[in-house]
């Protein structure tokens, strides 16, 4: 996509606020309020750990229909501890399709295969998986064929959220060396849970690039 077409974030739309301070970075959950057409009014969802400052540059990572956008921009004033005024310092320009996103995440989870979702004493270890907002890898010991139904169990917010259980289907698996690999497709993703997966794995793709969310990481990933 043209980056001169590719569209600004919706008012009332969330995003991550990436400080791009040096020597720190920190990424900061937060919301459009206001677009002032010159600049934007951005909201954190809660006090950052360092304080905005007039002048830091920053880069807003944001979605828009398929897409995951990314746009650079400095703050022009720290209207209050929390509420900034941005002014954009480029376009939009694509990162990737939010489909195809994706990072392997060390996350509590299981893996079960049935018809039925899995029980609710279901023990779940942290595990590497490789998670996108349609999909999975999983590593283990688990054989099973393409085409069964798979049970993708997971703890997401550091280990510290309720349990989901995502439906899947097997599309490949095959041994992988000492293990075996399982590859599903999701059956269907609540908004929410949808959200929380490519929120953690824009985190980690985030730190992947050497842009450590610091404190932020720690409490939110």
């Amino acid at each position: 996509m043209d980056s001169g077409s590719s569209p600004r974030p919706i008012v009332g739309a969330s995003l991550h606020l990436v400080l791009l301070r040096d020597p720190d970075v920190e990424v900061v959950s937060a919301t459009l309020r206001f677009d002032r057409g010159r600049g934007l009014v951005v909201e954190a969802d809660e006090k950052p750990p360092v304080p905005f400052r007039k002048g830091d540059r920053v880069l807003l990572v944001y979605s828009a229909g398929d897409g995951l956008y990314a746009m650079r921009g400095v703050i022009a004033e720290a209207l209050t501890p929390t509420r900034v005024y941005i002014l954009p310092g480029s376009l939009p320009v694509m990162m990737e399709k939010r489909e195809y996103i994706r990072a392997v995440v060390p996350v509590l989870s299981a893996l079960t295969i049935g018809a039925d979702a899995p029980p609710a004493d279901l023990e779940l270890a942290e595990t590497p998986v490789e998670l996108s907002a349609s999909g999975f890898r999983w590593f283990g010991e688990l054989r099973t064929l393409p085409g069964v139904r798979a049970w993708l169990s997971l703890r997401l917010n550091n280990g510290n959220g309720a349990r989901v259980d995502l439906a899947a289907t097997v599309v490949r698996a095959e041994a992988c060396g000492d293990s075996f690999e399982v590859a599903g497709r999701f059956e269907a993703l609540v908004p929410e849970v949808r959200e929380a997966i490519l929120n953690v794995v824009f985190r980690r793709r985030l730190a992947e690039l050497g842009i450590a969310a610091g404190r932020t990481w720690d409490e939110d990933a």
